[in-house]
């Protein structure tokens, strides 16, 4: 009868159908019930589990993250990557050290798909439950581990989709999808504002050092556009050698933020010594919440860097 109830639930296809690690993992959360009777059940992953580059074959890492707990006792219960914690792997399981006021039972399970390493699941019993470690949780374990390792797959598409490969920043794609993001939730009566910034001398470099030198200096400014950009903020690679920030603040200063920029580009390239400098040119535009335009504040924007640029050059001569 478990295992009728098991494959009637229709558990693999509800879980396979996860759009989202969190999504995945809120699935799992919700189809414990299958495994009762538990006091606690306990999902840990790898704090690296989503990284598509890492095969994940060589047991496990220093730290582990705690990613779900099903309590059936009144226990904390949370699921979710924003809800997780980190601790050392050597614990195994920090809420064992804990003071109990009868013993209980702690069945440990690898979660893994073929070779990779996921992790590992907690199974929190009664010690004098009668029943026993059997073949319906094994199966569900195995459900589990396929519809991870389907999401860390859909995971993978969806982060080459919307961010740059070479800086890790968003692509001009995951740029847009987020804007209408910060539309929705524009406060009123806020200014807005948009940074649009472009390399200098970028076929230069190419033509002179090679392509891998030009690719350094791309990556250094956008580390560089990072650093003046707030966690609220948008911060993408449109393309090439040009980055934009999209974002809201109560208080903007171009100037401040112009000086802050171009002093972490030149901090970020000092001590590499490089034959050739690694400037950037930037310009700003910004614009009420209420008659926001942000094909037209990034174009404003753009020329307003443009200015910037020609400018420079004249100095310099």
């Amino acid at each position: 009868m478990d295992i009728g109830l098991l494959m009637e639930s229709h558990i693999p296809e509800r879980l396979s159908a996860s759009q989202s690690p969190a999504d995945c993992i809120r699935n799992i959360h919700d189809l414990t019930f299958i495994i009762d009777p538990l006091v606690n059940f306990y999902l840990c992953l790898r704090e690296d589990w989503l990284e598509s580059d890492n095969e994940m074959t060589k047991g496990y890492p220093d730290r582990m993250k705690l990613m779900l707990i099903r309590s059936n006792v009144g226990e904390e219960d949370f699921c979710g990557e924003g809800e997780g914690y980190s601790f050392d792997t050597s614990l195994m399981l920090p809420q064992m050290y804990e003071d109990h006021d009868e013993p209980y039972v702690y069945y440990f399970s690898a979660v893994h798909f073929s070779v990779k390493t996921l992790g590992y699941a907690v199974l929190q019993r009664k010690l004098c439950d009668h029943s026993k470690f059997n073949l319906v949780y094994r199966n569900w374990l195995r459900f589990v581990n396929t519809a991870l390792e389907m999401v860390r797959t859909k995971n993978r598409f969806v982060v080459l989709s919307v961010y740059d490969k070479m800086t890790g920043l968003l692509n001009r794609r995951g740029m847009y999808e987020q804007l209408e993001k910060l539309r929705d939730r524009m406060p009123v009566g806020k200014r807005c504002f948009a940074c649009v910034i472009d390399m200098d001398g970028l076929k230069y470099i190419n033509d002179t050092f090679g392509h891998a030198e030009g690719d350094y200096g791309i990556k250094r400014v956008g580390e560089a556009a990072l650093a003046i950009t707030e966690p609220s903020d948008i911060c993408a690679r449109a393309g090439g050698d040009e980055f934009y920030i999209v974002g809201v603040r109560d208080s903007f200063d171009s100037e401040e933020l112009t000086a802050r920029f171009c002093g972490k580009l030149k901090e970020l390239t000092k001590s590499d010594e490089k034959p050739f400098p690694v400037t950037a040119s930037i310009g700003f535009a910004e614009s009420s919440s209420d008659k926001l335009d942000i094909e037209e504040l990034l174009s404003e924007a753009d020329e307003n860097m443009y200015r910037y640029k020609l400018q420079r050059k004249r100095q310099r001569k």
